[in-house]
């Protein structure tokens, strides 16, 4: 079975892909859409990697937030330099 590109793993009881976000990562529980199999997630032994992967949100968060301020910034288009309306004087 192939699974696509998107983040996630294959269901310990029906081997499906389980489609995961670090936001459903955070709240615990994980389901699978096929057999429906309820996964929780230990979170004392899961401490470190939990708040790494919290780490990894804000900094993802920051850089999307840098991102748009970046794509808002290209929009403005800077002023064109003003033309002398009177003609050179030639030598």
């Amino acid at each position: 079975m192939l699974m696509s590109d998107a983040p996630g793993f294959p269901c310990p009881s029906c081997k499906a892909p389980i489609s995961t976000t670090l936001q459903s990562l955070f709240s615990g529980r994980i389901y699978c859409s096929n057999c429906k199999l309820e996964l929780r997630l230990e979170e004392k032994a899961s401490r470190e990697a939990l708040t790494a992967a919290h780490r990894l949100d804000d900094s993802i968060q920051k850089a999307e937030a840098m991102k748009a301020d970046a794509l808002d910034l290209n929009h403005v288009q800077p002023k064109a330099p003003e033309r002398s309306r009177s003609r050179p004087r030639r030598p």
